[in-house]
This record gives C-alpha cells, sequence and structure tokens, in this order.
C-alpha cells in the first residue's frame, strides 16, 4: 500500500481561484508519487485542538466549512492512478455549535487535557454520532473510513454522571451473570 494522507485545510481557501490552483497541486503531487490509496481528511480544526470545529461535507449538526470533499475525491480518482480513498474523521472529537446542549468528556481530576469529545454515554450524542456519520455516507463516495486518534478513553474520563451511570449498570449486569 502506498499512502498519503490528506488534509483539505491545506486546499480550502477563501479565494476560489487559490484553491483550484492548491487542488491542481495536490492532484499534480499525487501524480508524481503515485499513491494508491488517499486518507482524506472531511473535517477541519482551525484551532488546531484536535477536534473537529467545522466539516467539508454537508451534515446536520456540525457546520460546513464548505462542501469539498467529494469534488476532492471526484478530481482524485478521474486524473490520477488511485485506487482507494477513505475519509478520515473523528468518532468522537466534535466541536459543535453551543446551541446544542450536549454532554462532553469529563475529566475527574478536572483537568482539560486532550481532545474536547462528546460523551459516549450519551444517547443524545450517538444518535448525533450516527447522522454525521449516516450524512456524510449518503452524500460521499468513498472506500471506507479511517477513524481519528480520538476514540479512547483515559482511567480519568469519562466522569460525567451520564457515564457513572452507564458503567455502574453494565458492573451490576456483569455480576448479576456471574
Amino acid at each position: 500500500m502506498r499512502i498519503m494522507h490528506v488534509d483539505l485545510d491545506y486546499l480550502y481557501d477563501n479565494n476560489k481561484v487559490q484553491q483550484e490552483h492548491n487542488i491542481s497541486a495536490l492532484i499534480q503531487r499525487i501524480q508524481k508519487l503515485q499513491p494508491n490509496t488517499i486518507f482524506l481528511q472531511a473535517f477541519a480544526d482551525p484551532d488546531a485542538n484536535g477536534s473537529a470545529n467545522l466539516v467539508y461535507f454537508k451534515n446536520r449538526h456540525i457546520p460546513a466549512l464548505e462542501d469539498l470533499f467529494q469534488p476532492v475525491v471526484k478530481q482524485i480518482k478521474n486524473q490520477t492512478s488511485v485506487q482507494h480513498v477513505y475519509a478520515w474523521l473523528p468518532l468522537l472529537a466534535w466541536e459543535l455549535p453551543n446551541s446544542e446542549q450536549l454532554q462532553y468528556v469529563e475529566h475527574s481530576l478536572g483537568k482539560n487535557e486532550g481532545y474536547i469529545r462528546l460523551s459516549p454515554f450519551s444517547t443524545k450524542n450517538q444518535r448525533i454520532i450516527e447522522e454525521i456519520f449516516t450524512d456524510f455516507i449518503q452524500n460521499n463516495s468513498v472506500d471506507g473510513v479511517l477513524y481519528h486518534d480520538d476514540i479512547t478513553l483515559s482511567d480519568y474520563e469519562d466522569s460525567s454522571e451520564t457515564a457513572r451511570l452507564c458503567c455502574t449498570n453494565l458492573s451490576v449486569k456483569a455480576f448479576s451473570a456471574i
């Protein structure tokens, strides 16, 4: 496998002439390097904290900077010998607009370490994440999804009430089965 990671943040530009130049330069580089697989980042992280504030595809929950993902995939597939394109997306590290009342991962020691992530223990969050991925898959043709490195929780995360209740219920069920 010859893989190339591509970050759409480096292609996107408010100036559309510059953006087309950036995409053309990427296509030329792909043609020169001859990767057979592309991991294409479908989210934007303008504050560089590792969590997605914006995306490059239309969806119901998180603002799209521009619907750029599929047009870039189409150019890669049509103008290069790339065989596979995978979307690179976070699973939990979504920073949604403040208008959504969401449960985020809480650190038991009160620290602000790691990515800002939606709590996986909240059913509302689970539904939102599912809808983001559903919207993505319905409108973008890819060979698969490469998940961002935001999935794991440390021993000190998530200490929210929702997480504690979920873990308590799991423990009771596990012990009652013995």
